[in-house]
């Protein structure tokens, strides 16, 4: 039996972490993933792994930060092949905003930002018109309040929920369900590409245990998803406290090495 009756699935940012554990999970349910990222080779990786365990996948390259190449991803959904999307794709830059390349800033908001909203606006639209569907935003726990040296991130993350919020009620009664997932400290590649290393307060999650808590809780039809205890309190703690508090909290969390 497919996940949840859904059919065919696209997943952003597979290559890895998150991403692959999402296609491979959903995989093992009976539906077909397309799994999207730049890594070709590593794509089809992947995808050799599912369908060696009787799944269906396929590779599907892709450089989401490119209008031009993302237009073959949307021109797929609107075909209305696909009933459910998982935008995981995105990454952060760890430093102050006048240490970053301002083209690595801008980098972040196309992909975590504009990206995932052309995907997510396009995928709405096909699933509404056909009145089944199934739209999964991967934010963060980050989204919950601002993060000095993390400040474009945070922000982008923050949009993501808050665009996920807004689409869910929107799309309430058209038989579409939409989630916004909002992980802590997860083991990937993300501290790699953000270019730190930095001491954590508490020990990553594991991107399957992160994955299988998002699938148990987005079949429940929960909107925001906050894998872990720890990682609920904080972003409850952070809605009650002072933004100045909170600022500075925040500042703590992630120390240089």
């Amino acid at each position: 039996m497919s996940y949840l009756g859904f059919g065919t699935a696209v997943v952003t940012g597979a290559s890895s972490g998150i991403g692959e554990e999402f296609a491979k999970q959903i995989a093992s349910h009976g539906t077909k993933v397309i799994l999207v990222a730049r890594r070709l080779e590593r794509l089809e990786k992947i995808a050799a792994e599912i369908i060696a365990k009787g799944g269906q996948a396929k590779a599907f390259a892709c450089d989401l930060e490119n209008p031009a190449d993302r237009l073959r991803l949307v021109q797929l959904i609107e075909k209305g092949e696909v009933d459910l999307l998982i935008n995981n794709a995105g990454f952060g830059k760890f430093g102050k905003v006048t240490s970053i390349p301002v083209s690595e800033q801008v980098s972040q908001v196309q992909l975590n930002i504009l990206a995932l909203t052309e995907l997510s606006c396009v995928a709405a639209r096909a699933f509404e018109k056909k009145g089944k569907g199934g739209i999964l935003n991967v934010a963060s726990a980050a989204a919950f309040q601002p993060v000095p040296l993390m400040s474009v991130y945070a922000a982008s993350k923050s949009y993501v929920k808050s665009f996920s919020e807004g689409l869910r009620a929107e799309l309430e009664g058209s038989g579409v369900k939409v989630g916004v997932l909002c992980p802590g400290a997860t083991v990937s590649e993300f501290f790699d590409r953000a270019s730190t290393s930095i001491t954590l307060r508490q020990k990553p999650m594991s991107a399957k245990k992160c994955v299988e808590i998002a699938l148990e809780e987005f079949a429940k039809n929960k909107c925001v998803i906050v894998p872990g205890s720890m990682n609920g309190l904080n972003a409850t703690v952070s809605s009650m406290l002072p933004a100045g508090i909170v600022r500075m909290f925040t500042s703590q969390i992630y120390k240089n090495k």
